[in-house]
């Protein structure tokens, strides 16, 4: 009885997580009613002068595109590395003090730390050139 009430339970916990989102009313914001008010507006202003806070030719550039992807693979590289060590964590609690799966559990964690610090110091790199590179 006990588990056929666990297995019931289950089935409900799942059939609400996946039919939770159609629930939630859609998001609007201000900038969606007004999505080409901020053209017209600098089109009155002149946005062809180079002063101009419309002129946003800067915001589509190269580096920008390379900043926000190095960011993004950065954010995975760290949520896979937190991962790793947890699951390394788990490794050395249930190795039972075999020295073979308690040194196995330590080289996981040991990489993925490098891996971590590999990952931060490729992204200083990379923000350094591209600072570099922007200035020039």
């Amino acid at each position: 009885m006990r588990t056929k009430t666990l297995i019931i339970f289950v089935i409900l916990a799942v059939c609400g997580m996946l039919f939770m989102p159609a629930l939630v009313p859609n998001q609007v914001f201000a900038s969606n009613l007004f999505s080409g008010a901020d053209s017209q507006a600098c089109q009155g202003l002149n946005a062809g002068s180079p002063g101009n806070a419309c002129n946003n030719n800067n915001a589509k550039s190269l580096s920008n595109t390379v900043k926000n992807v190095i960011n993004v693979l950065t954010l995975i590289v760290g949520v896979a590395a937190v991962v790793v060590i947890i699951v390394g964590g788990l490794m050395f609690v249930t190795s039972g003090g075999e020295s073979s799966k308690t040194a196995a559990a330590r080289n996981v964690v040991l990489y993925a730390l490098i891996g971590l610090v590999v990952a931060a110091i490729g992204q200083v790199l990379v923000h350094f050139v591209l600072g570099k590179i922007n200035k020039s």
